[in-house]
């Protein structure tokens, strides 16, 4: 009876639970199933994955919500950690996290052809591939600024976790973001220096489960009934198998009487021969 209705009230909290995948992008709001969610960044965890900031916001309510994104031990994928509120029966589960430039502030820079941009000149001369443990996509440049000729490579890296954006330093000039590759057509996309930073996205579920603490709370009552039942079963057979012991001891202390075989075989022969005349 009690596993029916634990599996009735899975069924009703997914039948009335809504779901949503969002895109979030760094500093701007999103709203969803009553909620609004601010992406506020992301920093390492102490295992080596990556926690998202999520600030999530309703009348009278706030969340400060940090799922996380954890490799998986032999390396095979991705561990989801979502972020939950009990109270409101609410899950945030991640997807993913990757680093991209503002669309309105990249340029496209096409292999061989130069770019001047704010008194310097870029030119894709090529993609590098390398893996160790993941993908990582280089974008090698060749930039001139005052007579002076620097060699970077700006990059997009692919792991468990994502995909994020690695910069490359420019002397005197600063930082070049790879945004996007088009390898068909044979470009990049770069954030240059002087432009806005690279703003992260977090893609993430939001689901809401009705009814799911009773599910958790009919676990719980079955596991403790489960128990006790246990418990009070050891309990009653504790008295008879001491009781047995107990008779078995006593059987292997008690004292056997044997008659002699000597004296048993000298009755025997008297009562074989019969009395003397």
């Amino acid at each position: 009876m009690a596993s029916r209705t634990l599996v009735l009230l899975l069924a009703l909290s997914a039948s009335l639970g809504r779901s949503e995948r969002l895109e979030l992008t760094q500093g701007r709001t999103v709203k969803s199933l009553g909620y609004a969610l601010t992406y506020r960044g992301e920093e390492p965890a102490a295992h080596g994955g990556q926690v998202l900031r999520i600030a999530v916001d309703a009348e009278h309510w706030k969340l400060d919500a940090r799922p996380e994104l954890m490799p998986s031990p032999r390396d095979q994928g991705v561990i989801r950690k979502p972020a939950i509120s009990g109270a409101r029966e609410l899950y945030l589960s991640p997807v993913e996290f990757r680093e991209q430039a503002p669309g309105g502030d990249v340029t496209w820079l096409e292999k061989g052809t130069p770019v001047d941009v704010g008194g310097a000149r870029y030119t894709f001369t090529g993609f590098r591939m390398e893996s160790h443990g993941g993908f990582t996509v280089y974008a090698d440049l060749a930039v001139e600024k005052d007579g002076r000729r620097f060699q970077v490579s700006p990059a997009l890296a692919a792991g468990t976790s994502g995909t994020r954006a690695v910069p490359a330093e420019v002397p005197s000039l600063g930082t070049i973001t790879l945004s996007r590759m088009d390898a068909d057509h044979g470009r990049v996309a770069v954030s240059l220096p002087g432009g806005s930073l690279a703003a992260g996205v977090a893609v993430v579920d939001l689901s809401t489960k009705p009814f799911i603490n009773l599910v958790w709370i009919g676990v719980l009552l079955a596991f403790l009934g489960t128990a006790l039942a246990g418990i009070r079963r050891a309990a009653e057979k504790a008295p008879a198998h001491r009781d047995r012991s107990v008779a078995k001891r006593r059987e292997e202390t008690r004292p056997h009487t044997q008659t002699p075989r000597g004296r048993g075989a000298v009755h025997a022969f008297i009562e074989s021969e019969g009395a003397p005349s």
